[in-house]
C-alpha cells in the first residue's frame, strides 16, 4: 500500500537539477552522463573523508577525477542550473539528506555509477521511465520503500554499504539486481515483481533478502548468489531462517523445486544454529546434510556407498587370509577367500535385497570370521541407507509435481 503524499515533478528538486546540470536524459547518452556524473560525485564528494575517497577509488567504485573538489566553473555551472528552474542558485549541503521522497521522475533517471554519501530517500517516488542505478554506491542508508518503478530499473553492481529498504515497492518492468553487493542487509517486503528479475551474482553480506508478502515473477534468477554464512547468535539465525523459509514457501509456489530446496537446506542449516532442535534432531540434521547435503546430493551418497563396497572387500579379504590379518582372527586355511570371493561377499553385505548370498555365496558367508561378521553388519546397516540417500537425491532432483 503506497504512502498517501502529494507527489512533485522532478524538476521541481534541487537534488535532481545536481543530478542533471548538463541536461536531462531519455534514453542513456554516455558523454551527458559522463558530465552529469562529474557534477554530482564532485559535490557529493564535499561530504566524505580522505580515507572514505580513497576507499571508493581503490575499490574501483568512482573514478578518481570524480572525487576531486569542483572547479569554480563548475560551481557557476550548477548554480546557474539552479537558478534557471528553481529560481535559486543555493547548492544544497552534501552532508544532508539526499530528498527525493514522492517525486515524480517524468524522464529516465541515469544514476550510473553516481555516489550517495548520505541518507537516499526515495520514497514513494514513481519512475515513469529508465531507473538507471548501476555501479551507484549508496554509502548510507538507501529508501526506496512505495516506489514504483514503471520502466525497466536496474541496480547491477550497485554497492549498498547500510540497509537497503524495498518493502512495497512495484517494479512493473525488468528489474535487474544482478552482482549489487547489500552489506547490511535489504528488505523486499511487500515488494512486487511483475516482470523479468534478476539476482544473479547479488552478494547479501550479513543476512538473506526479506520477502515477506512480496509477489515474485516467475522468471526470477538466483544463480551466483553469494548468500552470508550461517550467524552462530541463535537470534540472528532465527532471523536468517524466517527469511529462507519465506524464500522456499515462495518458490514452492511457482513450482520451482530446484530453488525451493535450496532455501530448505539453507533453512535447515539455520535450524541447526539457532538451538531450537533437540540434541537428537540436530545430530541427525547434521549427519543427513554431510552425508547427502539434506537429500539434494546423490554424488555424495554414492562415494560413500563406492567406499564402502572397497573398504569392506579389502577389509574382509585380510581378515579372512591365515596369512595376512587372519592368523589373529582365528582365519581357518581351507576356508581362506579370494579378492573375487571377497568383493563378492561385499558386494552381497551392501545390497542384501539383491540375495546374493543365498544364492552363490551359502559356504563362504557361514565360515566368516567375528571381524568380518562385524563389518558385514556395518554393511549391512550403511548400504540400503546410502542407496535410499541417492534415490532420495535424484526424486528431488527430478520430481516434476
Amino acid at each position: 500500500m503506497t504512502d498517501e503524499i502529494k507527489r512533485k515533478p522532478a524538476n521541481q528538486n534541487p537534488w535532481y537539477v545536481l543530478m542533471t546540470v548538463a541536461g536531462e536524459q531519455d534514453f542513456f547518452e554516455d558523454k551527458l552522463h559522463q558530465r552529469n556524473r562529474r557534477y554530482w560525485n564532485g559535490w557529493a564528494a564535499g561530504a566524505l573523508s580522505d580515507e572514505d575517497k580513497a576507499k571508493l577509488i581503490t575499490e574501483d567504485r568512482v573514478p578518481e577525477a570524480d572525487l576531486a573538489p569542483l572547479s569554480d566553473q563548475e560551481l557557476s555551472e550548477i548554480k546557474a542550473a539552479l537558478k534557471e528552474r528553481l529560481g535559486t542558485d543555493e547548492i544544497p549541503a552534501p552532508g544532508r539528506g539526499i530528498a527525493f521522497k514522492g517525486t515524480t521522475f517524468e524522464k529516465s533517471l541515469v544514476c550510473e555509477g553516481f555516489l550517495f554519501p548520505t541518507y537516499a530517500n526515495f520514497r514513494s517516488a514513481a519512475f515513469s521511465g529508465y531507473a538507471y542505478f548501476q555501479s551507484a554506491t549508496f554509502s548510507s542508508y538507501a529508501d526506496f520503500r512505495s516506489a514504483a518503478f514503471s520502466g525497466d530499473a536496474f541496480f547491477l553492481s550497485a554497492a549498498f554499504s547500510e540497509y537497503a529498504n524495498f518493502q512495497t515497492a512495484t517494479f512493473s518492468s525488468y528489474a535487474d539486481f544482478r552482482s549489487a553487493a547489500f552489506s547490511e542487509g535489504v528488505r523486499f517486503d511487500n515488494a512486487q515483481f511483475n516482470a523479468t528479475t534478476k539476482f544473479k551474482d547479488a552478494k547479501f553480506s550479513t543476512s538473506p533478502p526479506a520477502y515477506f508478502g512480496a509477489e515474485l515473477h516467475q522468471e526470477t534468477d538466483w544463480h551466483g548468489i553469494k548468500w552470508p554464512d550461517v550467524p552462530k547468535d541463535s537470534d540472528a539465525a532465527r532471523h536468517h531462517r524466517y527469511a529462507y523459509e519465506q524464500l522456499r514457501l515462495l518458490m514452492s509456489d511457482q513450482k520451482k523445486h530446484g530453488d525451493e530446496h535450496f532455501f530448505l537446506r539453507m533453512e535447515l542449516r539455520c535450524k541447526e544454529a539457532e538451538g531450537s532442535m533437540r540434541r537428537f534432531e540436530r545430530i541427525a540434521s547434521k549427519l543427513f546434510g554431510a552425508f547427502a547435503d539434506y537429500g539434494w546430493s546423490a554424488g555424495r551418497p554414492f562415494r560413500w556407498l563406492v567406499g564402502l563396497c572397497t573398504f569392506g572387500a579389502g577389509a574382509i579379504y585380510f581378515c579372512e587370509d591365515p596369512n595376512s590379518l587372519g592368523r589373529f582372527m582365528g582365519a581357518n586355511p581351507a576356508d581362506a577367500l579370494g579378492l573375487g570371493q571377497a568383493i563378492a561377499v561385499s558386494l552381497s553385505n551392501v545390497f542384501p535385497f539383491l540375495s546374493l548370498g543365498r544364492f552363490f555365496l551359502g559356504e563362504e558367508l557361514r565360515s566368516l570370521t567375528t571381524a568380518s561378521e562385524v563389518i558385514a553388519g556395518v554393511q549391512l546397516f550403511f548400504g540400503p541407507l546410502f542407496l535410499f540417500l541417492i534415490l532420495l537425491a535424484l526424486r528431488n532432483r527430478f520430481r516434476l509435481g
